[in-house]
C-alpha cells in the first residue's frame, strides 16, 4: 500500500507512484510529489526513499532536497508520526541514511540545515544501534 488515507491528494500520489517501481519513478514524478513524503506508508517510506535520495544528490534544483531532509529529521521522534514510521528499516538501510545525512553536511550553505541534520543523525544512529 503506498497510501493508507483516502482524499485526492493521496489518490493522486498512489495512481502517480502505482504506475513505476522505486528505481523507475521518473525524476519529474518524485520532484512533484516532493511534499508528499509524509502522505506514504512506513512501507512506501521505505521503498522510494532510495529514490527521493537519488534524486537529491543528482539534481541540485529540485524541490525535494528540503522536503526529504525535513522527512529524514523528526522533531518529535517520540511523537504520533514518528511512531513505527521506521521500524521496518534495517541496520545496514539505518546507516545509509546516516551517509546521506553526512553527506548533506558538506553541500553548500549546509550550516543553514545543521539544526535539522544534527538531530536526525542521531535519531537515525539510535535506530542503527537498535537493530
Amino acid at each position: 500500500m503506498i497510501v493508507s488515507h483516502q482524499c485526492c491528494e493521496c489518490e493522486r500520489v498512489r495512481d502517480d507512484f502505482a504506475k513505476y517501481t522505486a528505481a523507475d519513478m521518473p525524476d519529474e514524478v518524485i520532484d512533484y510529489h516532493s511534499d508528499s513524503i509524509p502522505l506514504l506508508t512506513p512501507m512506501a517510506f521505505r521503498y522510494y526513499l532510495p529514490r527521493y535520495v537519488r534524486l537529491t544528490c543528482e539534481d541540485a534544483e529540485t524541490n525535494a532536497i528540503d522536503f526529504l531532509l525535513f522527512n529524514l529529521c523528526p522533531d518529535n521522534p517520540d511523537g504520533a508520526f514518528w511512531s513505527g514510521r521506521c521500524d521496518g528499516f534495517t541496520r545496514t538501510e539505518c546507516e545509509a541514511v546516516i551517509s546521506y545525512l553526512e553527506y548533506r553536511r558538506t553541500w553548500p550553505d549546509a550550516e543553514f540545515d545543521l539544526e535539522l541534520i544534527e538531530p536526525g543523525v542521531a535519531f537515525w544512529q539510535g535506530l542503527a544501534r537498535a537493530r
